[in-house]
């Protein structure tokens, strides 16, 4: 019945003998592959060819050029729904990692991040690097490897918990300013920019 709708619009209703017409267009989506699926039978093929018509494909953010457009407009959505009064920005950094992360639960996982990078924010104008969840999935190889997975991780956490103020961080690692520096240098960290004199 479904696929006589699809061919000529026409169906009964149940129990009615006379023959009705609907004027429909259908959209699907679907993350399956439907033609191999068809080759296979497991997907009847009279209906993918009735279904087949204009196809969409949408890339994977990872391979997406335009991350950071797509960031800055689900920034303003998630800003609005959170009753936030003036629009929040992105910072250089927290552009540069939006771009090189590979995203494997894509535009979800984005939208879900940038959700708790504007709780963590707070009023602050814009997120920053420190204010998004990044969680390093790269295995380690060595000691070596974990001890600097590990600072990084304890530089991220200081900088979210003062805030983006340095010498906050600084103090909470038991470090100075100046070590706090070479620090986000060494694990390619960009330190927060002051504000603007008035």
């Amino acid at each position: 019945m479904l696929l006589r709708v699809l061919e000529d619009g026409t169906y009964y209703r149940v129990g009615e003998a006379s023959e009705r017409r609907a004027d429909v267009r259908l959209i699907a989506a679907t993350s399956r592959d439907l033609p191999e699926l068809a080759m296979r039978n497991q997907f009847r093929t009279d209906l993918y060819f009735r279904m087949r018509g204009v196809v969409l494909r949408l890339p994977p953010l990872r391979e997406r050029n335009d991350r950071s457009e797509l960031a800055g407009v689900l920034l303003q959505r998630i800003a609005r729904q959170r009753g936030l009064l003036k629009p929040m920005g992105l910072s250089r950094g927290a552009l540069a990692w939006i771009e090189k992360h590979e995203w494997p639960g894509n535009v979800r996982e984005l939208r879900s991040a940038l959700d708790y990078a504007v709780v963590l924010a707070g009023d602050a104008p814009r997120v920053e690097l420190w204010h998004l969840p990044i969680e390093e999935t790269t295995p380690s190889s060595g000691p070596g490897d974990l001890r600097v997975r590990a600072e990084r991780a304890a530089v991220v956490r200081a900088l979210s918990e003062g805030r983006g103020n340095l010498s906050d961080a600084a103090r909470s690692l038991g470090v100075a300013r100046s070590t706090l520096y070479r620090m986000l240098e060494r694990h390619g960290l960009r330190p927060p920019e002051e504000p603007a004199e008035a």
